[in-house]
């Protein structure tokens, strides 16, 4: 991990070039694209048969060909949650694909329904971790009891659920720089509501989500672009190009799928283990299986067996 701190001057400006020795220093920004191209080098120099992991939360332009990017030390507070998803947007239209938040936040103390609402979104992020400070409370899901543990377990196993597809967005990221989180226009450019939302996210092109960042909700307002759309947890359709009000109980975060998609899951449990050719799944890739959200149209199955018929 490398993480250079934040200098400021007397007038409050960061990351201006300061002077050590006598000699004028780049950013820190820059200085440290000149040194994290050689850390994934040494890794794999120290250790050849294991795919090298470099985290990063200070950078410039092109350091996703070296680092992913966590958004730095965030407070544990809703206005920081809600503010993470920006971030993360503005990072994956920047180039850079690969990142995410400290999930409950790193300073200050969590409540547990914070906790429970961050995981659930952080979930559907790129990079997703809990981490938080010392000094600060425990922010382990079970330190706030046995809803909250179940919650944000839930939450997890969805997201492991979801790994097949995951994967795929990632590796459309590393051949061309798509996104793998998206801002609504990016699949929706007509669409001009697409342009003022900043509180839901894509995730790909097929899944989108709608944390609910308000404490005490259990309902939230959400747009669905132009289609058909299909509750991810109760399989049922809705018509899109408007705005809704969801139902949001604390165990529900709202997710959508877009009607067309082909949605590849794992049926049976993840358990990820590092061998030294890389990642292994426990699971055979035979476990998967195909969520297929239909569209208005009839299936071929369904095609078939009506010409069978006439």
């Amino acid at each position: 991990m490398t993480r250079s701190a934040v200098f400021l001057d007397r007038d409050g400006v960061i990351n201006r070039a300061f002077i050590r020795d006598g000699t004028p220093c780049p950013p820190v920004s820059l200085r440290d694209l000149e040194i994290l191209p050689h850390v994934p080098e040494a890794l794999r120099a120290l250790k050849p048969n294991e795919r090298p992991f470099v985290i990063t939360r200070a950078a410039y332009a092109g350091i996703q060909r070296y680092s992913m990017v966590w958004t730095g030390d965030n407070h544990s507070t809703w206005e920081q949650f809600e503010l993470s998803i920006r971030q993360c947007l503005n990072l994956s239209l920047s180039g850079v694909p690969f990142c995410g938040p400290d999930v409950g936040g790193f300073s200050w103390d969590c409540t547990g329904e914070l906790l429970a609402r961050w995981t659930q979104a952080g979930a559907f992020f790129p990079f997703f971790r809990n981490h938080t400070a010392q000094g600060t409370r425990r922010q382990e899901p079970w330190t706030f009891g046995k809803k909250i543990e179940v919650v944000c377990r839930e939450a997890i196993r969805l997201r492991y659920r979801l790994m097949p597809y995951i994967y795929n967005l990632f590796r459309e990221a590393m051949l061309d720089g798509t996104p793998i989180m998206r801002p609504l226009f990016w699949e929706f450019p007509d669409d001009p509501n697409a342009y003022a939302i900043d509180d839901q996210f894509l995730l790909g092109p097929s899944l989108l989500v709608a944390p609910v960042l308000k404490p005490g909700a259990t309902t939230r307002a959400v747009y669905l672009p132009a289609g058909d759309w299909y509750d991810y947890r109760t399989k049922q359709r809705l018509e899109g190009g408007r705005y809704f009000g969801a139902d949001a109980p604390l165990e529900v975060i709202p997710v959508f799928v877009r009607a067309g998609t082909i949605l590849p899951v794992e049926s049976a449990p993840i358990v990820m283990s590092y061998m030294c050719a890389g990642p292994q799944l426990s699971q055979p890739w035979e476990s998967q299986r195909i969520h297929c959200i239909r569209t208005g149209l009839p299936s071929v199955a369904e095609s078939a067996a009506a010409s069978s018929a006439a």
